[in-house]
């Protein structure tokens, strides 16, 4: 389906999937262009891809991020890339649970958490999380209970 302005050459043009309130909505340079009126409830059993077209028929060159770098311009509130960049940050030492505590009772500071997993053979996993990781983990652990994530999660 046809949306949004024209582009050119440099425009950055951005997607944002939100299955739960069942919309796409397009950005061009950092700013939203709001919904269109396909709706992927709509396209349901079948696979939804963004689609890029100069309208010439003229060979272009396009590049794709999911992800795996930095974006030009910030993830629109509520979203998360579809591809983790593989970069990670170093926790400050300060939120770093002190490794002689042995019964679990430090807890992190600042904007951190521990989240803990049970394993299938019954041992616990600790892992300090960052809350922006803490939230990538909640959304990936919410979309596999609603039928539609991904398979496993990395930490």
């Amino acid at each position: 389906t046809a949306y949004g302005p024209m582009f050119g050459l440099n425009d950055v043009i951005g997607v944002a999937l939100d299955l739960d309130n069942d919309k796409i909505v397009w950005y061009k340079n950092g700013v939203s262009l709001g919904a269109n009126t396909v709706k992927p409830s709509e396209l349901e059993g079948t696979q939804v891809f963004p689609m890029v077209a100069n309208g010439t028929g003229g060979k272009m060159t396009y590049e794709a991020n999911f992800g795996a770098s930095d974006f030009k311009y910030p993830v629109p509130e509520g979203f998360l890339p579809y591809q983790e960049s593989g970069t990670s940050t170093t926790p400050d030492p300060s939120t770093t649970p002190d490794p002689s505590d042995t019964d679990g009772t430090s807890q992190p500071t600042g904007d951190r958490a521990i989240l803990t997993v049970t394993m299938d053979n019954g041992f616990d996993k600790e892992f300090d999380l960052s809350k922006k990781e803490l939230n990538a983990f909640i959304a990936w652990y919410d979309a596999k209970d609603a039928g539609r994530g991904a398979s496993f999660f990395a930490i």
